[in-house]
């Protein structure tokens, strides 16, 4: 499994992608998720300072988020698709093989809208990441279209979906709650993990709340052997050592 970092809260915009880089090598990470973000990845420009980051540090992106709403407001629909040219340019430059989607329920909107709005834009993409070479994903939450992971299931294969889905211990926790059951329910749907502390705080042995030794267990028991990566509110670079090495003993055979 390789094991990553994730620009996520607290490194966006506080962080440049340079930094990000060296720190994450620094700690002993595999490679980094790249955020297709206005702050990290907002232009063609910001992409080529990327991969010479990721190949001065040796770094892997195996990985990347869209960077913005996954299910369009009416009106929006075009906006977000040429967003997506974008972030499947990145995909192909970093060579990442998964981009994950983060489908928000918009307000006003019902959870069935909301699906079938996802699975529209998920289908027209399609094209633009087979010729990337890159899996469409998504994360679910209590806030998201699906919401668990039963639906997410139901949703993908009722509809015949190229899709698979993020595990977010986090996500999990708030959702069904029992991180082996949803990892092996999910088995071959899924692309990608996170792992998150309970508060988005760091991954540590510590958490009151996060079952880490089973979303492990899940894991080895379906043959998982892709990315693994840390998301957490950053609050400081030193945490990246931390997380790193917990991480490593966590999934070591």
């Amino acid at each position: 499994m390789l094991v990553c970092f994730d620009p996520y809260v607290g490194t966006q915009g506080n962080y440049s992608q340079e930094v990000v880089c060296a720190a994450a090598a620094a700690a002993g990470f595999d490679g980094i998720n790249v955020p297709v973000t206005p702050r990290f990845v907002p232009d063609e420009a910001a992409l080529e300072a990327l991969c010479g980051h990721l190949e001065r540090f040796g770094l892997k992106a195996p990985t990347l988020s869209y960077g913005g709403p996954s299910i369009p407001l009416p009106g929006k629909e075009q906006e977000l698709l040429a967003h997506g040219e974008l972030v499947f340019r990145t995909a192909k430059a970093v060579g990442a093989t998964v981009m994950s989607h983060w489908p928000r329920l918009p307000d006003g909107m019902s959870m069935e809208q909301g699906m079938e709005a996802f699975a529209a834009v998920v289908t027209a993409l399609a094209p633009l990441a087979e010729q990337a070479g890159c899996i469409q994903a998504f994360e679910f939450e209590p806030v998201t279209a699906p919401a668990d992971f039963r639906a997410s299931i139901d949703f993908i294969r009722d509809r015949a979906l190229p899709l698979k889905v993020t595990v977010d211990t986090t996500h999990v926790l708030n959702t069904t709650g029992d991180q082996h059951e949803a990892v092996v329910g999910l088995g071959d749907l899924i692309s990608d993990v996170h792992l998150s502390g309970h508060d988005r705080g760091e991954p540590s042995p510590d958490d009151p709340k996060i079952d880490w030794a089973g979303c492990v267990r899940g894991l080895r028991d379906i043959g998982y052997d892709g990315p693994v990566i840390a998301q957490y509110h950053l609050k400081s670079l030193a945490s990246m050592g931390r997380v790193c090495s917990f991480m490593r003993q966590l999934l070591a055979p």
